[in-house]
């Protein structure tokens, strides 16, 4: 994939981000009683329909770039920026849930052993990443390995969707499991777009603005018409209309030149995510505590608070030259 292609990644990355701390701050409002319906209404299931496939998509694109030094030193790579935060970053949330348990997510002592294998918070999705790169990893340099690792990756989402597993894997208590069988398909599909357009020029058409709307307006017509996340078969055809809009929303915005802000938080993701419902919380409680029950208000104020806190917590780390929070090693 060539570099003139990543301004339009981050700015994709930076509008994923966006929605996944606005959906997590909805849900924690909700949760909490104070928006009671929010989760699985309209714009949630918007939202839930490609946010996380996005990252998916995203981290496939890069895959190849970086299994072409080597596996050693692509999974060298992988443990310090996929798996070192999230035991890391799992640590201080139960950490922050003993200390403080004043949040809708409540500490048991088991949540320790579930880190292997039931992710806490909102980790999982580094959980299951790590898991969809090492399988990566392992199938795609053998001969035909592309083609072999989009076809597992599909079987994988096919027999997920089917539900056959349940009665021997049941999904309540190996859910991150039954979410890498779900989700790879997504990285597949990252790696299949970069692989396709090696070494061209930007292939989507002048009026990407014209066909994210028509991908957008399609996702809204699937889900008023009886579609919604994890209902199995449909997940599919929701989450790559969502990523097919913002993917052209992306690049319509890269050309017209895109914010610098926006592509900062793009490449800042990673800090954002892991981060992030610390100051939701955080903004939820000190609002509460005012008096203010609008919604409106909470849900900007946690999403503006919930982006602007990590990346407060990254300068002050990068200014010092501590940079172990968030990687492993420079």
């Amino acid at each position: 994939m060539n570099d003139n292609r990543i301004g339009w990644v981050d700015t994709f990355r930076g509008l994923a981000i966006i929605l996944v701390v606005f959906a997590h701050c909805g849900r924690g409002l909700d949760k909490a009683g104070l928006d009671p319906g929010f989760e699985r209404g309209a714009v949630d299931d918007w939202i839930y329909s490609f946010h996380m496939p996005a990252f998916f998509f995203a981290a496939g694109l890069f895959a190849a770039r970086s299994l072409i030094r080597g596996a050693g030193r692509f999974f060298v790579d992988k443990l310090r920026t996929v798996a070192y935060p999230y035991l890391l970053w799992s640590v201080i949330f139960l950490v922050t849930l003993m200390v403080l348990p004043a949040g809708n997510t409540k500490y048991s002592p088991d949540m320790w052993a579930r880190i292997a294998y039931a992710p806490v918070g909102n980790y999982w999705f580094l959980f299951v990443l790590f898991i969809v790169q090492m399988l990566y990893m392992l199938i795609r340099p053998w001969p035909f390995g592309p083609l072999v690792f989009y076809i597992t990756c599909l079987t994988m989402w096919a027999v997920e969707s089917s539900n056959v597993l349940e009665p021997y894997f049941p999904h309540a208590t190996y859910w991150a499991w039954h979410n890498v069988l779900k989700f790879a398909v997504y990285f597949a599909f990252g790696d299949a777009v970069a692989t396709l357009t090696e070494g061209r020029g930007e292939e989507s058409a002048a009026d990407s603005a014209t066909w994210s709307l028509v991908f957008f307006v399609a996702l809204t017509m699937l889900l008023a018409f009886g579609c919604a996340p994890e209902m199995g078969w449909v997940d599919l055809a929701l989450a790559l209309t969502g990523i097919q809009g913002l993917w052209e929303l992306s690049i319509a915005i890269d050309r017209r030149g895109a914010p610098p802000w926006l592509e900062f938080l793009g490449r800042r993701s990673l800090e954002i995510y892991v981060a992030h419902n610390f100051f939701t919380v955080f903004a939820r409680m000190m609002l509460v505590s005012m008096g203010v029950s609008d919604v409106t208000t909470h849900l900007f104020v946690g999403t503006l608070v919930g982006i602007l806190g990590p990346l407060a917590i990254w300068w002050c780390c990068d200014r010092v030259g501590f940079r172990w929070l968030f990687t492993a090693g420079k």
